[in-house]
């Protein structure tokens, strides 16, 4: 199946313009009366498994056809089922950074739909420290873990509610920073965490984690410009789903309400939030850990769910200064170069 949607990103909005049933090794050409596109191939592969390939378009104002002719390759049966649950993105131009600069993504690749979950993590991390890989205490998950045991151990049932009652008063206290600022790395108000475990919630890690975890599937972390492209597609959005923030589209605190918790929440909770490549949860929530290219050793996109809407954009980047363990919660989400 065959979908053309017109893309709206100052009102967030998607309006689908055409569909149209493929025609197996069949030419579709179609003209659609917009500058602003976003092409979905919905399929089911051979592996029984349905599938999306987008193509995102956007064209400036031209007499000339040939400007605005594009044509896309679609990947092969077997490079698409190489690669589960993850997007594609092609060799295209695009709008990149804060002063939306052209630019082209010279080498295609893969990139994961959704960060790796803390269920899917933890007996890797297990397996990792059996293998020798890993250390206990530099895991973020297997520390929060000993930490849950510990409690139970000791039976102090009451600790984690008073933590996290200690960290609402702090997040409110520090509301109206985090409203005009960019969120602190020292902050010191940040207490540890003694979260109750959530299977879907993505997985809190390392930098040295998230590289061995995609190391593990043999694949990489992106580039910070690979996961920008990814999370806003070619037109410059500020957000994966537009140019205006929507509270129902990510976990983005900002100014929280009173009594309100903050917490992360599974990576699928906001399926209204997906990019135009149709990644989930790239703003908020966790930040993701990406190849910095040279700049700060270990630097994170996306922001998380602590940092106010004028900071969790689509090409927000943030170095991270915890030692041994992150400061604020980050993932892992994996790119690949192979075509096989």
């Amino acid at each position: 199946m065959l979908e053309i949607h017109e893309q709206l990103p100052d009102t967030n909005g998607d309006k689908l313009l055409f569909e149209h049933e493929l025609i197996r090794n069949g030419t579709t050409r179609l003209r659609v009366p917009a500058a602003n596109l976003l092409v979905v191939i919905k399929a089911t592969n051979r592996d029984a498994m349905p599938r999306e390939i987008r193509f995102p378009i956007f064209t400036k104002p031209s007499l000339s056809l040939k400007a605005k002719s594009y044509s896309f390759r679609l990947p092969s049966n077997q490079d698409i089922q190489g690669h589960p649950n993850m997007a594609y993105v092609p060799k295209i131009s695009w709008l990149q950074g804060a002063d939306r600069v052209p630019a082209i993504n010279e080498q295609e690749f893969w990139i994961d739909l959704e960060p790796v979950t803390a269920q899917e993590y933890l007996p890797i991390a297990d397996q990792f420290v059996r293998d020798g890989k890993l250390e206990r205490f530099t895991s973020v998950l297997l520390t929060e873990r000993d930490r849950r045991r510990a409690v139970e151990a000791t039976n102090l049932k009451q600790l984690p509610k008073l933590i996290g009652q200690l960290q609402s008063v702090f997040d409110v206290i520090g509301a109206e920073e985090r409203a005009t600022h960019q969120p602190n790395p020292q902050d010191t108000t940040a207490l540890p965490e003694m979260p109750s475990f959530c299977p879907r919630c993505p997985a809190r890690m390392t930098m040295e984690e998230a590289k061995l975890y995609c190391a593990s599937q043999n694949k990489a972390l992106p580039t910070d410009l690979e996961w920008e492209l990814a999370s806003r597609g070619v037109d410059g959005r500020l957000y994966p789903w537009g140019n205006t923030f929507d509270p129902s589209r990510a976990n983005v605190a900002g100014l929280p309400e009173k009594g309100e918790t903050l917490k992360l929440v599974a990576v699928d909770f906001y399926p209204n939030g997906r990019s135009p490549f149709g990644l989930l949860d790239t703003v908020g929530n966790a930040g993701d850990w990406v190849d910095s290219r040279g700049g700060y050793e270990r630097t994170f996109m996306g922001g998380t769910y602590r940092f106010n809407k004028e900071e969790a954009l689509t090409y927000s980047a943030m170095p991270d200064t915890g030692d041994p363990l992150p400061l604020l919660p980050v993932t892992a989400r994996c790119v690949s170069h192979k075509s096989d």
